[in-house]
């Protein structure tokens, strides 16, 4: 078990089915934990995830509290590389089995303060440096709530409550 206390942040850089490149990162005010043997990820305090997929998508959440569900590890020792996705397949225990996110839980401070996660999607590759032109953005999706599950193996987002959605 990996446990953070206080402020925190991981930046991860792998290769996504396809071959193509993919980026995650994450922040949080109050603290971490990951589980490998079950492969479940809490963060709270002002958590902010960006993931890059592939070179088109650009994918951010922002909520108080996150629980991220990815393929769990076996029985072993974690440590931080875990969070990663190794390629190798090797049969080694778990220790290079793939870290799919199966599932995301947004939870927000309050009505007033919901979780929010937004998805774009664009025309051809952005570039790496944020500072050049983008290209033109072939979709936008945008939804807030309370609370925001999203199911990555259904490829669905679900809220049990009210809330507000933009797709453009």
């Amino acid at each position: 078990r990996l446990e953070v206390v206080g402020e925190g942040s991981f930046h991860h850089e792998g290769v996504n089915r396809s071959g193509g490149r993919q980026v995650a990162s994450a922040k949080w005010s109050e603290g971490m934990t990951y589980e490998d043997s079950t492969g479940l990820l809490e963060a709270s305090g002002g958590a902010v995830a960006e993931a890059m997929p592939d070179d088109r998508t650009r994918d951010t959440l922002q909520a108080d509290r996150v629980r991220v569900q990815l393929t769990p590890g076996g029985e072993r020792r974690a440590t931080l590389d875990d969070l990663g996705n190794n390629q190798s397949g090797a049969n080694d225990g778990g220790q290079n089995v793939r870290r799919d996110i199966v599932s995301v839980v947004a939870i927000g401070r309050s009505d007033t303060a919901p979780a929010k996660i937004e998805s774009r999607r664009y025309e051809s590759a952005v570039p790496e440096e944020v500072d050049g032109p983008m290209p033109k953005m072939e979709r936008l999706l945008y939804l807030e709530s309370r609370e925001v599950h999203a199911d990555n193996s259904a490829g669905t987002l679900t809220t049990p409550g009210a809330g507000r959605i933009l797709v453009v």
